[in-house]
């Protein structure tokens, strides 16, 4: 499952090389929400709609699906004074889990990688233009975690109505 789709805002200029940073800051940001399930296990998905506009940034930067990914997977990050302030159970989890001491003294601004892989990054195309790009965190927890399971389907498939033909004779 995911959460609803928190609404990305950016309005930054398609035409402007530097556009492309704050697009990806800004989706990153949205990706570190402390309040996401995400952001506590970090075994989870995220995907990403980029609206129209919005991916012509990407593409006029020349990157590809794979970049967008490892560049938001190494964006979304969320200090470790927020974490040991809002979740200091998950925080020492997270310790744990990364092979870390926990009682090592990491600094409050050192960062955390809301995602292990970027391949837990769905990034896709939808809707109209405008200035929203929506990103859906999992829910993240359970045995399975939420991966990301995709299959390309067939959108000109038709079955023969039974009785059809006797209808247009």
């Amino acid at each position: 499952g995911a959460e609803a789709p928190h609404s990305t805002f950016f309005t930054g200029d398609r035409d402007d090389p530097a556009s492309v940073e704050a697009l990806l800051d800004v989706i990153a940001l949205v990706m570190a929400n402390p309040g996401s399930n995400n952001v506590h296990l970090r075994n989870g998905a995220i995907t990403v709609m980029m609206n129209p506009d919005h991916s012509e940034v990407i593409k006029r930067a020349g990157l590809s699906r794979q970049d967008v990914q490892a560049e938001l997977a190494s964006r979304a990050t969320i200090s470790v004074g927020t974490m040991r302030r809002i979740s200091p159970t998950f925080y020492s989890q997270t310790l744990q889990d990364d092979a870390v001491d926990s009682n090592s003294e990491a600094a409050d601004d050192d960062l955390i990688h809301i995602l292990k892989d970027p391949n837990r990054i769905l990034v896709l195309q939808a809707g109209g233009s405008g200035l929203y790009t929506m990103v859906m965190p999992s829910w993240c927890a359970g045995p399975h975690q939420n991966a990301i399971v995709h299959q390309g389907i067939d959108l000109d498939q038709a079955c023969e109505i039974p009785g059809m033909n006797d209808l247009t004779s």
